[in-house]
């Protein structure tokens, strides 16, 4: 048993002596050449709409109001804490199969919500929590927990 092992380690060290001299003294720089190259703005977007993302190629419209308010407006704006500058539109995009989380998590990137705990228990104490409604709904950041969840659910 140990003769065929020792021819082995034998062919095993003769291979790699062979790989090792073809490696360095045949081996040029010319015959491997790794470019890295970067994808062009076109080639970005191509594949980033294959993946089915939506690509606006427009600059964003902002639309800036320049009224004055008056005093009195002014004063209860900020009796509120909120003042017209501060409240903003969203829209929320329910498709079907989406989970409580996931309308949660967009709540939360927009703001509207603090927590999935906060909104989950909502729509289970007053009987929402199987009636959420599929499309798309328009929602401001002045919204309470109660106007959010009668926009996009049903009451059982």
């Amino acid at each position: 048993m140990k003769q065929p092992i020792r021819h082995f380690a034998l062919g095993v060290l003769t291979a790699t002596i062979i790989l090792a001299f073809q490696y360095i003294y045949f081996n040029t720089e010319d015959d491997v050449k790794l470019e890295k190259s970067e994808p062009s703005e076109q080639e970005m977007i191509d594949a980033l709409e294959q993946l089915g993302y939506f690509i606006s190629l427009e600059e964003p419209i902002y639309n800036e109001s320049t009224e004055a308010t008056s005093d009195n407006e002014a004063d209860s704006e900020n009796d509120q804490g909120i003042s017209s500058a501060d409240i903003y539109q969203f829209t929320l995009t329910i498709r079907p199969g989406m989970t409580i989380t996931q309308v949660a998590d967009f709540l939360i990137m927009a703001n509207l919500i603090d927590s999935h705990e906060q909104f989950a228990d909502y729509l289970a104490e007053n009987g929402y929590d199987r009636n959420i409604q599929i499309g798309q709904f328009q929602l401001a950041s002045d919204m309470s927990l109660d106007e959010i969840v009668e926009t996009i659910a049903v009451r059982e």
